[in-house]
């Protein structure tokens, strides 16, 4: 059941025009199709749930056709709030006009995805919201849609034959040298168009999650470096910071979208982001920290200058794509607005 005329009312609270039953609900059923404004992992469970609605007879037929109505008209609720978007417009457009949603066409400018899982920058919202006034990190589950999750599991085998080992920045040195000691794992500095894509999940929060972390919104904000990290057995990052070397000092704030293949096959890697300023000791001494799993399709945000560790990683079959995969970014302010940077043990 897709949102019909009546639903429809009831969400907006507004009649749909006289005389336009039929191709009003030609262009809800449309724009229902549309992954731009339901994407197809929430199209499927929507289904399903009214499915079952419909087919169970322990209730009268007459509630359960009131309560498929009104999910139905939630989710036509869901899909006004959403046409205001850019991506919803430009759906609205291309159906007014009678040309056929083509499920390859871009969700956003400078988008590689049609998928636009709105509800993600809601819980991103939300989460920011809940939180307290100064929080290590803001999590959310579900970022992008599982077709995009694949997408980017396959781009990652495609290119497994340009990672390279990763690098670590010493405060005296101009370029990253790799320091096994410090840190192991592989590094894709091409993310193609997923950086992009996770980014316009952020943006519509990014006011918020600065907020929230304490990292005041100003002008100039951008997203110019991000990285496809791959983790294999034995794999870690030893404690450090994001920011404290004069090369990255503009970032602020660092995210970090988890991604693998199913079934897991690693264990381990759990991101470990410390409240407190980087103090000798600090962990042996019961240092207040919090510590994160890698969830498939889960993004973390945290400040740059919070001192964060990957913890070492365990994959028995030594396979790449059995990696702890991860997109990093961050998000920076200019340089010339950035703070001067505090030279800590290591950064990347």
């Amino acid at each position: 059941m897709v949102p019909d005329r009546q639903s429809t009312e009831r969400a907006t609270g507004e009649p749909a025009p006289d005389g336009a039953s039929n191709e009003f609900e030609r262009t809800i059923r449309s724009l229902a199709e549309d992954d731009r404004l339901l994407a197809p992992s929430e199209r499927a469970l929507l289904e399903r749930v009214i499915d079952h609605i419909l087919q169970d007879h322990s209730w009268p037929a007459e509630t359960n056709q009131t309560v498929a109505e009104r999910i139905a008209a939630a989710v036509a609720r869901v899909m006004m709030q959403r046409l205001g978007t850019e991506a919803g417009k430009l759906a609205l457009q291309e159906t007014a006009s009678g040309r056929e949603i083509s499920p390859l066409a871009s969700g956003l400018p400078g988008s590689a995805s049609s998928h636009f899982p709105l509800s993600a920058a809601r819980r991103l919202e939300s989460s920011a919201a809940d939180a307290g006034d100064s929080v290590a990190c803001l999590m959310v589950d579900g970022l992008l849609a599982e077709e995009e999750v694949d997408d980017l599991l396959a781009y990652v085998e495609t290119h497994q034959s340009e990672f390279t080992a990763s690098e670590v920045l010493e405060p005296d040195a101009a370029a990253g040298t790799v320091r096994q000691d410090q840190r192991r794992s592989l590094v894709l500095t091409n993310p193609g168009p997923f950086a992009q894509m996770i980014l316009d999940r952020i943006k519509p929060s990014l006011r918020s999650i600065l907020t929230r972390l304490q990292s005041p919104p100003g002008p100039g904000l951008r997203v110019e470096e991000a990285q496809i990290v791959a983790t294999n057995d034995a794999g870690f990052f030893r404690k450090h910071k994001d920011a404290s070397h004069p090369e990255v000092r503009g970032r602020i704030v660092t995210f970090v979208y988890f991604f693998n293949r199913e079934p897991k096959g690693f264990s381990g890697g759990e991101l470990q982001i410390y409240q407190q300023e980087d103090t000798p000791g600090a962990a042996e001494n019961g240092e207040a920290f919090q510590r994160v799993e890698p969830v498939r399709n889960r993004i973390v945000l945290f400040r740059s200058d919070r001192p964060h560790e990957v913890l070492p990683v365990r994959c028995l079959s030594g396979a790449f794509m059995d990696s702890r995969f991860s997109v990093t970014g961050w998000i920076r302010r200019p340089v010339s607005e950035a703070p001067a940077a505090v030279a800590g043990p290591r950064t990347g």
